[in-house]
This record gives C-alpha cells, structure tokens and sequence, in this order.
C-alpha cells in the first residue's frame, strides 16, 4: 500500500490527505499506537472461507483470532476520532470489531494448534474413552508381556504404536511364540512390532474412536469457519482499514523521525520553503551519516524560472531535488522536511530532467539525451 502511494494532482484529495496525517500525529501525541503485531496478510485464509464447505485449521483460526483481535484494538484507537478528527472518524467507520468471533474461536482453540476437548459435549466425551480405551489396552499388553508362556520373547519390555495401533517388540527369532499381526520391523531386522491377537479388538475399538475424534473435530473446524464465513465482507473491509491505518502510522513516525510539518497548500502558487531538508539527507543525518543543510527557497506565482548557479558540489542539484521532492512528498499526503509555515502549491505535474543518460546506442549525446527530455517538458509545461 505503502509503494502504491502517489503524488495527486487534485487540491482537495491532498487537503484531506494531509489533513488525515495532521491528525493522525495529533492524536498519537496523547494516545500510544494500537497494536497491531495481528495484522498479515490473511487474504488467502478469506478466500478459502468463500469456498462451500471449506473449513480453516486450528492455527489458521489462531491467525485470524490475533487479526481480530488487531481490529479491536485499531477500533480503540480511533474512538476518540468521532468527536475532533473527521478523517480519522471515516477510517475509523470502516473498522468493525467481531468479538464474538474472536470468543468462538478462543472457545474451541487447545494447546499446540490442537482443538479443546472443550469445543464440544460430543468431542469431550469421545476423548473420555479414547483415554480410557487406550490405558486399559495399554495395561492389558504389558500384563501380556509378563506373562510366562511368552516370557524372554520380547527385546523391550515397552508397549508401542505404529500405523496408530498397540504393539508389542518380539525378538525375529521369537515371533512363532505370540500370536498377531505384524506391523513393522526394526531397521536391523532383530525385532518385529507384532499386534497381539488378544489386542485387535481393543485397537479396532481405539481406530473407530478416533475416527469419531476426527470427523467431530471436523464438525467443529467447519461450524466456526463457517460463523466467520458470515461476517466476511465485514473481515475483508477490515483487512482495508487496517491495512490503510498501518500504513498511515508508518507515514506519521516517518514524518515524526523528520521533524516534518504539515506543508501550506498555495492556491495562488507560491513555493515558501523555509529550512527545509532533503528527505533522504535527512533521514541520514538522523544516524549520525552527513548532515543536512537546511535551505529557503521561495517562489512568487509570477516567479516562472529559478536559475541556481554556484560552485561544483556546492548543491545546485541537491536543491534541485529538495524542492521536487517536497512537492512530491505533499502531494502523497506526507508532511514534508521543513520549518512550520512552508507552503507549496498542488502541482498538475512534476517534470525533471538530472543527471548524465548517454545512450550510444540509440546514437545519443548527453547534450542530445537532455535537449530531447526538455523539449518534452517545455511541451508539457
């Protein structure tokens, strides 16, 4: 959003854009910035939600739960606009909380991106008996083990898992002396995972009961996804707002890093720049890198030339720039690098012609290359 800013060449649409600014930088004087660390790009979980019958997973959920929560506090924010910032108060319109949303989330979000028992009755009580199920199981196969007919037949005395059922390690030279199924091998061949016979029942139960785990947790990804589903062009008018207001807070501590002034719009014409700064040498000068030397450039409306003359690298091009890109930056809505007071008109457009740009190749002179450029702009002038 940042890189799409241009310069306008409207009045009025750069008067509500540093207007909008101005107040922004107002209100962050008496109120700390809202918090926005939950806003990222969620457009492609919205485009899912759009989809029938898709559905988003817990971490997903987390991800719009903390954009929610975002919302809300960019809501908070901007309470005070209603009563002293009319441009802030329009943003501030398209910001809608849904805390019952973030609620409905919360609600059936557990630990580790996992689903809480606690989202439904039904996933609860199937989770009772998985629990139980598996601990008598459990219990069942390390009774087996210690059992003396099989006794010496295992090379662990440890009940383990794999394909999701309960087996048991049985030495390869041993593995005619319990009945079962086998699963797996270890990578030295030495043991086998073998499924007891007196176990499949109980593993077939376990297998039918965390299918019930899943398709309820499905149920319950698919129930919430589809509450936010409902609200979804308000989450997409949100994902605007939040994304243009973050935007804004970026352009106001830039202006705030700058000592930057809301610059006078001159119907009349004039340029008044009073001690102002190249953006740039400015910003360098804040880390300790050059310095920048303010200059006062003014203009009269009947003023349609200025010619800078002066020594090599005495800044003749530097104040070139400077002007430019004062106009350029008032023109996007940004404060500009200068003393209170400087005004600037609204500019249709913005021409410059600087530095060396031969082109051999197109038979190009530097001279040729900038007397075909200014003939372009005295036309356009």
């Amino acid at each position: 959003w940042v890189r799409a800013l241009a310069p306008s060449p409207d009045p009025a649409k750069v008067a509500v854009r540093q207007r909008r600014l101005a107040q922004l930088r107002a209100l962050l004087e008496e109120s700390a910035p809202p918090q926005l660390g939950g806003l990222i790009d969620i457009r492609p979980l919205l485009a899912r939600l759009a989809v029938e019958g898709g559905y988003l997973m817990p971490e997903e959920l987390e991800v719009l739960a903390d954009f929610l929560a975002a919302v809300g506090s960019a809501a908070s924010f901007l309470a005070p606009a209603e009563e002293r910032f009319d441009e802030l108060f329009r943003l501030a319109n398209r910001v809608s909380p849904l805390p019952h949303l973030i609620k409905d989330i919360r609600r059936i979000l557990g630990p580790g991106g996992s689903v809480a028992s606690s989202a439904s009755p039904e996933l609860a009580r199937v989770r009772r008996d998985l629990s139980r199920t598996r601990d008598r199981l459990r219990s069942e196969l390390v009774s087996f083990m210690g059992q003396s007919e099989v006794a010496g037949s295992f090379s662990d005395q440890v009940v383990t898992q794999r394909a999701g059922r309960f087996v048991v390690p049985v030495k390869a030279d041993a593995k005619g002396r319990v009945s079962g199924i086998i699963h797996d091998t270890s990578g030295s061949g030495a043991t086998n995972f073998v499924e007891p016979l007196s176990a499949v029942d109980g593993n077939n139960q376990l297998a039918l009961l965390s299918r019930q785990e899943r398709e309820e947790i499905e149920r319950v990804l698919l129930e919430v996804s589809a509450a936010l589903a409902r609200d979804l062009p308000t989450l997409w008018e949100n994902l605007d707002a939040l994304t243009k207001l973050d935007s804004l807070l970026a352009q106001a501590e830039f202006c705030r890093r700058l000592n930057a002034v809301e610059p006078r719009l001159n119907p009349e014409g004039q340029v008044e720049l009073a001690q102002v700064r190249h953006p740039l040498l400015a910003w360098r000068a804040l880390k300790g890198r050059n310095r920048a030397v303010p200059i006062e450039v003014t203009m009269d409306p009947e003023i349609r030339t200025l010619v800078i003359s002066g020594a090599n690298a005495g800044g003749k091009t530097a104040t070139l720039k400077t002007v430019g890109l004062a106009a350029l930056m008032a023109q996007c809505g940004l404060q500009i690098p200068a003393a209170g007071g400087s005004g600037l008109p609204v500019f249709k457009k913005v021409l410059a012609e600087i530095g060396d740009d031969q082109d051999l190749d197109r038979e190009l002179s530097t001279f040729t290359a900038h007397a075909g450029r200014l003939a372009w702009m005295v036309e356009n002038a």
